[in-house]
């Protein structure tokens, strides 16, 4: 005779499994997959592969010129471009589209660091192309243009080319913008035939814009570019004398401590200028030191006011 059969019963536990089995293999399989790729998942994205890290990379140099960049700031961003520049100098395709958003927009200090890093990084004996098309554009920032020649000068040697910008420094007929642009391209370019240019702006009559920059110029390149005659020097102290005291005056007595011209004829003429009562204290002064560092000669001057000083300060 067959016993009835018992029936146990189920725990808790059984109950729970055979309602959530599947539901609770499914977690595990995703608990045990993420465990496995958590080395990658959570890696730092400089272990990334190197498209993909150069991109992350630029993101973030090209995000720290959105605001201002303290020192924290400025050596992440020297640690950005270290990453990206090496993908940069093997595949430069890679980069041209970043490097067109970059120039069609307006971020210009952004602009001006790109154009150092491609100087820095350049190979071959092309401009890399988007900056080609910066200079063809006659739309492009004065600024960039200014910087791509400074930064590339080897590619914009040529005669022709220089020939034409001298011509425009000298036009009269041009405005003065358009001239100091000129002088803006030269300044890559320091030779004797570029200085005389730049000799015959500061014996003229120029407008004191570009006469500043002309000057500035002139006290950048080498003082042996520039051949002094004497009738230059007589020129040019004339212009001294005729000019209004401020920068036009100033900048001018400036440039006669670098001069390679005649010694003696040169010390007599700023003997002259420091002992002229009729002009103002500043250009006396400065006439003065000149002797004194370059001849050893030593005049006394009248000392100049607070407000001389005052003006001399914000117009120089």
């Amino acid at each position: 005779m067959l016993l009835p059969l018992i029936s146990k019963k189920k725990t808790k536990y059984q109950i729970f499994w055979q309602k959530y089995r599947w539901w609770l293999l499914l977690a595990s399989f995703i608990l045990l997959l993420f465990i496995l790729l958590s080395p990658y998942i959570f890696r730092s994205w400089t272990k990334y592969p190197e498209k993909l890290r150069a991109e992350i990379a630029w993101r973030h140099f090209e995000h720290t010129f959105a605001y201002d960049c303290r020192e924290e700031c400025l050596s992440k961003r020297q640690s950005y471009a270290g990453i990206w520049r090496l993908a940069y100098a093997n595949k430069p395709e890679l980069f041209n589209q970043f490097f067109n958003e970059v120039f069609s927009e307006d971020n210009p200090e952004l602009q001006a660091a790109l154009i150092k890093i491609m100087s820095a990084d350049k190979k071959g004996q092309v401009l890399p192309p988007v900056l080609a098309r910066v200079i063809a554009n006659p739309q492009a920032s004065l600024e960039n243009k200014r910087l791509i020649v400074n930064f590339f000068p080897e590619y914009f040697n040529d005669d022709d080319w220089l020939e034409q910008l001298r011509s425009q420094l000298l036009d009269e007929g041009l405005s003065p913008s358009d001239r100091v642009y000129a002088l803006e391209l030269l300044k890559a370019f320091p030779s004797q035939i570029n200085a005389l240019s730049l000799k015959k702006i500061i014996l003229s009559n120029t407008p004191e814009g570009l006469l500043t920059s002309a000057c500035q110029q002139a006290g950048q390149w080498p003082s042996d570019l520039f051949l002094w005659s004497n009738n230059d020097l007589e020129q040019l102290i004339k212009i001294i004398l005729s000019s209004k005291s401020g920068p036009l005056r100033w900048r001018r007595l400036w440039l006669l401590s670098d001069m390679k011209a005649d010694n003696s004829k040169l010390s007599v003429s700023l003997q002259s200028l420091a002992n002229n009562q009729d002009l103002d204290n500043i250009s006396r002064g400065i006439a003065a030191e000149t002797l004194s560092s370059n001849f050893s000669i030593d005049i006394n001057t009248p000392n100049p006011t607070a407000a001389e000083w005052q003006l001399f300060y914000e117009q120089i």
